[in-house]
């Protein structure tokens, strides 16, 4: 009489990590080695307030841990299909966010959130007129007051407001 191996009785806690899972942790962690190899190449000063390197030091960090935890940790379930419609959604948002970066440099930060946040909202979310007006203006407009007027942050201003 020979037995038969039962299977588990959750069917996700069997499954070992697959190529589908592994190539993008692999692909995340070489670039959070690069970030933070990258960073530390960077002007770096001793006791003085912090340099250009800290930042990428700090995201290539965040990657490799991230990274890490993807690697060693087992799928809980497969990873999702995505189907020619998501894909054309998301090629259209990548297009949006290259259109933002253009109105960046040509107009300023509130009309390049107000005009791409409108078109991602009306178009790509499906939002009413109303939200799609409104949600991208306050966040232009909250960009505006917090980094250009109370941090100084360098950031192109549109002609019509003040710097």
């Amino acid at each position: 009489m020979t037995t038969k191996k039962q299977a588990p009785e959750n069917a996700d806690e069997r499954r070992e990590p697959s190529r589908t899972s592994v190539v993008p942790s692999v692909a995340l962690l070489a670039i959070g080695v690069a970030a933070a190899i990258s960073g530390i190449l960077l002007e770096q000063r001793n006791g003085e307030p912090a340099g250009p390197g800290l930042w990428p030091v700090f995201a290539g960090i965040l990657l490799v841990a991230t990274s890490a935890a993807m690697l060693f940790k087992r799928p809980l379930r497969t990873v999702e299909r995505i189907s020619r419609a998501e894909l054309h959604l998301i090629l259209w948002g990548v297009l949006l966010l290259a259109a933002f970066i253009a109105l960046l440099k040509a107009t300023g930060i509130v009309t390049a959130c107000v005009v791409t946040g409108m078109v991602w909202l009306r178009f790509l979310a499906k939002e009413s007129w109303l939200v799609s007006a409104l949600v991208p203006t306050g966040v232009g407009l909250v960009i505006y007051v917090v980094f250009v007027k109370l941090l100084d942050v360098p950031l192109p201003v549109d002609a019509f407001l003040p710097r």
